[in-house]
């Protein structure tokens, strides 16, 4: 009897000690010297592996998300050996996907850690930072570090283009008068022009409660300009070009919502918007090159008389290769008046629609 009782005993000692190794504790557990929580996380935009973990690719499980905290970002380095070329320089903000490599077998004491980033359409970029540089999202301050802005997550449908629909009775005027109206004429619009994402940077913008991220895509070479602060539609005006087009949208800076703006044949964006003096109505116009030769495209949305909201639904449109407009304002809620450039000179057009 006392023989069986202390071989039991030795059964207990031994099973205590093989779960001392540090990488097979709970994965839910916090590294004492580090924020990084080792947790698997729910990514729906992940596929699941036969085993149930969610994987990116066959060999790297997820073990968790964490974002780069250091205001200078952080390197990317292809391996965990500190005199390694850097790989890539990853910005502030920058969200990753902590992986367990099957290969690497990382240690939870480890100052480097696996991850991988999404690149969008342009492929995606592995490799390993130090676990100093980044947080673990479960304790994330997201009005200091910057979430990705998604556009195609938050983006308004494509409205219905009445083509031809906005009609103008054009008659010329004095560049007497055009000053006139234009000094009578508050735009409404708090410009600047000092963020922008080209040449490798990045700029935020609050929406909402929590600050996001507008950056340089190197892969695709995409950058996105700020163009300024739309007062009446509460609206932030952003420039995104990608090589030689670019285009305009606006953020609700409220809830987010993304609206692009119709340029027409032209691929070098829009203006902000001009909002009619009872601000039921904005009109946009596109001076640039299109496919054939120069000229001008207009839209205007209006307000919804019920609800009292602009209906992006639907937007009347004009086309001209008469010329085009250097200026735009409004001289009361059915007339405007333009600097056109050219033998053209100055223009008042009612809208006749």
């Amino acid at each position: 009897m006392m023989k069986t009782y202390l071989y039991l005993i030795f059964i207990v000692v031994i099973s205590f000690s093989c779960n001392t190794n540090p990488e097979e504790t709970d994965s839910s557990k916090v590294n004492s010297d580090s924020s990084i929580t080792l947790k698997n996380q729910i990514l729906d935009s992940i596929p699941k592996a036969d085993s149930g973990n969610k994987v990116i690719s066959k060999s790297d499980s997820v073990i968790g998300i964490v974002y780069v905290k250091n205001n200078d970002g952080t390197q990317l380095k292809e391996s965990e050996n500190i005199e390694h070329p850097n790989n890539s320089t990853i910005e502030f903000g920058t969200k990753l996907f902590r992986i367990y490599s099957n290969d690497d077998k990382q240690k939870l004491d480890s100052s480097w850690i696996k991850v991988k980033m999404r690149n969008g359409s342009c492929g995606d970029l592995s490799g390993y930072v130090s676990r100093f540089d980044v947080v673990d999202s479960s304790v994330v301050d997201f009005s200091i570090i910057p979430k990705e802005y998604s556009k195609e997550l938050n983006r308004y449908p494509l409205g219905k283009n009445n083509v031809g629909k906005l009609k103008f009775k054009f008659s010329k005027i004095s560049s007497t008068e055009f000053n006139i109206y234009k000094s009578a004429y508050a735009r409404q619009i708090i410009e600047d022009t000092s963020k922008s994402a080209a040449g490798k940077r990045f700029f935020t913008l609050p929406i909402g409660n929590q600050l996001y991220k507008f950056h340089y895509n190197n892969a695709c070479e995409h950058y996105d300009n700020y163009m300024g602060y739309i007062i009446p539609l509460n609206a932030y005006g952003i420039e995104g070009c990608s090589r030689d087009a670019c285009s305009t949208y606006l953020i609700d800076k409220s809830t987010g919502k993304l609206l692009y703006l119709d340029g027409g044949p032209y691929i070098q964006g829009t203006s902000l918007p001009y909002i009619s003096k009872d601000e039921t109505q904005f009109i946009i116009f596109t001076p640039g090159t299109p496919s054939t030769e120069f000229g001008t495209y207009m839209i205007l949305y209006k307000k919804d008389p019920k609800t009292g909201i602009f209906n992006f639904a639907e937007y009347d449109s004009f086309d001209t290769k008469e010329w085009e407009i250097e200026e735009l304002v409004w001289v009361d809620n059915q007339t405007i008046a333009l600097k056109a450039t050219g033998n053209t000179g100055y223009l008042q057009g009612v809208i006749t629609n």
